[in-house]
């Protein structure tokens, strides 16, 4: 009994080695298979790893070579921005100096507005007030029967300047003021090469005399007006303005013709009955002694006074020696020609040709001849004979050393002469 079941249990034990057996050697295909398995995932995985790692080396570096690059361009933009901070900076600090500028120059427009306004009403719209302050020392001179001329007071002695022309015919000589008084006047002394005379008033009007201006800061086109009595008709005032100054011209009278230097050329209606009036700017000062206009047969628009400055020296040394002695050089001549230009071989009409040299004159004694050009004196520039009379009668006496340059045959020369009196 025991045995069978020995056997049984043996034979149970057999069967199931086997089935452990058979179970076993599954299990180990099964592991085997696995571990193939396993080993190809890990080859696999490996492969999938260098490639990854691979690509991440590839993206590093190409990721590197772009910041690179950005970095440079980071660097040029931060250079260039510096720069255009810079040229910002200079465009503002420009821009800045800009409108200072523009400021300045708006504040200098409208000054110069404001003066060109005040200018206007002054030299234009206020000539009412310049005629009612200058006219009261404008006088009608007469011969006791009808107006010759005009005149003003001269200063505060009772001397009146007139014109010379207006005074060398009569015998009896009255001064009618703007007011109606009348003064019988005598002459003190006249100057017929500057055409001004001198008058002394018998009876003081009681009047305030006209100032005279620095004639040599006269502008050309500055406005001026003039004063006096033509046709008779009494206290008439006319506007114009400066057409040139420093002219040399013959004017003629009932005495005849003379050339006179240091004129003013305006354009202010002048006519009979004006002669020995004043020419009186926008300040009521004289800035001339009418004497002439051109006569409506040749022209219209121009006529003459002689310079305030002129006046000045005349009338003075009347005052103070009842004679005026006018300078002279001692050479005639006239402006240079376009044909008398090119036979001295000069490109310019620049100077004065002289024609004759007085013997026994100043220029004869010192040294000057006939077809000298001369283009300046005293350093004054000579541009035609109206500078030569007008720097002689305005800035020179007798007895006054002068150095005179002139060209002679193309080469120039200096000569000092010693003036003397016409």
């Amino acid at each position: 009994m025991v045995n069978k079941v020995m056997v049984t249990l043996l034979v149970l034990l057999v069967m199931a080695s086997t089935t452990l057996g058979v179970y076993m050697y599954r299990l180990t295909g099964e592991v085997d298979s696995l571990g193939d398995q396993l080993e190809a995932m890990r080859a696999e995985q490996a492969e999938r790893g260098d490639a990854v790692d691979s690509a991440l080396e590839a993206l590093r570096q190409d990721t590197a070579e772009r910041l690179d690059t950005l970095g440079e361009r980071v660097d040029e933009n931060r250079d260039a921005a510096l720069g255009n901070r810079h040229t910002i900076a200079a465009l503002q600090d420009t821009a800045e100096e800009s409108s200072e500028e523009i400021t300045k120059l708006r504040a200098e427009v409208g000054d110069l507005a404001a003066e060109v306004a005040r200018t206007g009403e002054e030299s234009w719209l206020k000539a009412d007030e310049v005629y009612q302050v200058a006219s009261q020392a404008v006088v009608e001179v007469s011969n006791g029967e009808a107006t010759i001329g005009s005149g003003f007071v001269y200063d505060a002695l009772g001397h009146v300047v007139t014109a010379n022309h207006v005074t060398e015919n009569l015998s009896d000589i009255y001064l009618v003021f703007a007011d109606g008084q009348v003064s019988p006047a005598s002459l003190v002394g006249s100057c017929s090469l500057s055409d001004v005379a001198v008058l002394k008033i018998q009876r003081d009007p009681g009047v305030t005399p006209l100032a005279l201006a620095d004639s040599d800061a006269i502008a050309i086109g500055e406005p001026v007006v003039t004063l006096g009595s033509p046709f008779d008709l009494t206290g008439t005032i006319t506007a114009g303005i400066v057409s040139q100054r420093d002219r040399f011209e013959e004017i003629g009278s009932d005495g005849g013709s003379r050339w006179i230097a240091n004129l003013i050329q305006f354009d202010a209606p002048a006519n009979f009955g004006n002669s020995g009036g004043p020419l009186v700017n926008a300040d009521g000062q004289v800035v001339g002694l009418i004497i002439a206009r051109v006569g409506p047969a040749s022209g219209e628009g121009v006529s003459y006074a002689v310079s305030a400055n002129k006046v000045r020296r005349v009338a003075d040394a009347i005052i103070e020696g009842g004679v005026f002695q006018y300078p002279w050089l001692g050479v005639e001549g006239g402006d240079l020609t376009p044909k008398a230009a090119e036979q001295a071989g000069r490109d310019s009409l620049h100077g004065v040709l002289v024609s004759t040299v007085i013997p026994g004159g100043p220029a004869w004694a010192g040294g000057m001849q006939a077809g000298d050009i001369i283009t300046s004196i005293d350093g004054w520039s000579v541009a035609g004979m109206a500078d030569l009379t007008s720097y002689l009668g305005e800035r020179t006496s007798p007895g006054d050393l002068v150095t005179i340059e002139v060209v002679r045959n193309g080469v120039a020369r200096q000569f000092q002469a010693t003036i003397g009196t016409r």
